[in-house]
């Protein structure tokens, strides 16, 4: 394996490690997450595939970890995972506005999609309990993101360019993704 590879792999386990410890802080506030943080620049630099597996095994080694696998593990998991492409879609330029917006609206998405479609199918709640109770935990999920996304996303996709592999089908997918 090359030396540019050994550490493009490295980081990937390095942010991978990062976020999942400061999952497991006891006494952190809910839902202040990394991942998605992380992922917004790793989407856009490293593609698609490897934002997707970011996400999906960053939530599945958590509920690995704290023994709560289950359905939800697995529509968490893709979910997150999926990001990974809505992200692509969303940044095409390394401002920091561009990371807020696509902040706001990869969490609406998630939260929408994992909270108020698969909640009340999986734990017989009501439409009406899940959307009241999800109005909080989406206020708090936005707060953490976006804060995250302002700070972090643009210094990590710095670091990410100086390590990017780039194999000639990604430079394709770069550039059909800047014609968006």
């Amino acid at each position: 394996m090359n030396t540019s590879k050994t550490r493009h792999m490295a980081l990937f386990f390095t942010y991978s490690m990062i976020c999942l410890l400061a999952r497991l802080l006891p006494f952190r506030p809910l839902q202040t997450s990394l991942t998605l943080a992380v992922q917004m620049p790793m989407s856009r630099q490293w593609g698609g595939v490897m934002g997707f597996v970011f996400g999906f095994i960053n939530m599945i080694s958590f509920d690995l970890i704290t023994g709560s696998m289950g359905w939800w593990t697995l529509i968490t998991a893709t979910s997150y995972g999926m990001l990974a492409y809505l992200i692509r879609i969303c940044i095409n330029t390394t401002f920091t506005t561009r990371y807020l917006y696509a902040a706001v609206v990869a969490t609406l998405s998630y939260d929408i999609l994992t909270g108020i479609i698969f909640g009340p199918w999986l734990f017989g709640q009501s439409l009406f309990v899940t959307c009241i109770g999800q109005i909080p935990f989406t206020i708090m999920h936005l707060i953490a993101n976006v804060t995250f996304s302002s700070l972090l996303s643009p210094h990590l996709e710095t670091v990410m360019q100086k390590e990017v592999v780039v194999s000639p089908s990604l430079r394709k997918e770069q550039k059909t993704w800047q014609m968006i």
